[in-house]
């Protein structure tokens, strides 16, 4: 929640004469001055203890758009036996791949306001590593983090003399892409000032959703936040036997 900035009275069509007019609508004649915050000249928001004019930012709903998986090759190794047949090992245990998060934003009518988004993203249930960053509300970021994984495994294969393999380390990479849908709402009072007496006052206060409603203006503003994430996990070996030497 925030005073409702220029930026956003723009957006919400919050122009003097629109203001002047849903308040004609509303009690029956123009005023000679509208205002939604301070400062007024009469400090007429604190004068009173009227509202003024707030900001809601607030989430209405989240949804996976991609999931994409595909392995790919990390590491490989040539095995080669010249002599008697013997089993060959291959081990793995901990390797740091780059894992990424970007942040887009759907610009059209973009709010301004001055909070910071933390996110804390967990890439791998069964050994968890976790990219941490935070960006500022309406701001494209991206971060690419190198976090462990854990494999924790190793496997064998039996080579026959003049017998070669390649053993190829595969993992999973998964991209993961989801869409954050939010709404601003505005709540509080719109200060009306006339130079003459209307109906026996020169100050009166309107509740704001009365005025947008008065002169149709829009109540919501929607904006869009696309999360994507790429990261690694489930490794395991692929062997491949080549023709043997002659």
């Amino acid at each position: 929640m925030g005073t409702i900035s220029p930026r956003e009275e723009e957006m919400f069509q919050f122009t003097q004469e629109n203001l002047k007019y849903a308040t004609e609508e509303s009690i029956g004649k123009r005023p000679d001055q509208v205002f939604v915050r301070e400062p007024t000249p009469w400090n007429l928001y604190s004068r009173f203890d009227w509202p003024e004019v707030q900001r809601i930012l607030r989430p209405i709903g989240a949804r996976v758009t991609t999931i994409l998986i595909d392995l790919v090759e990390l590491k490989r190794d040539i095995l080669y036996n010249p002599g008697t047949p013997s089993a060959w090992y291959v081990n793995y245990d901990v390797m740091r791949l780059k894992n990424n998060i970007s942040v887009s934003w759907d610009s059209r009518d973009m709010t301004n306001t001055l909070h910071d988004i933390s996110y804390n993203v967990t890439v791998d249930s069964n050994f968890p590593s976790r990219i941490q960053c935070w960006s500022s509300w309406g701001v494209d970021m991206e971060r690419s983090e190198a976090l462990p994984v854990f494999l924790n495994f190793s496997d064998s294969v039996i080579l026959m003399r003049g017998e070669k393999v390649v053993a190829k380390l595969v993992l999973t990479k998964v991209r993961v892409e989801f869409e954050v849908e939010f709404e601003t709402v505005l709540q509080g009072r719109v200060g009306v000032n006339y130079s003459g007496r209307h109906r026996g006052h020169h100050f009166w206060a309107l509740d704001v959703a009365e005025v947008q409603e008065k002169a149709d203006l829009p109540k919501k503003i929607h904006s869009k936040e696309v999360i994507k994430i790429d990261f690694f996990k489930n490794g395991h070996v692929e062997f491949e036997r080549q023709p043997k030497s002659q």
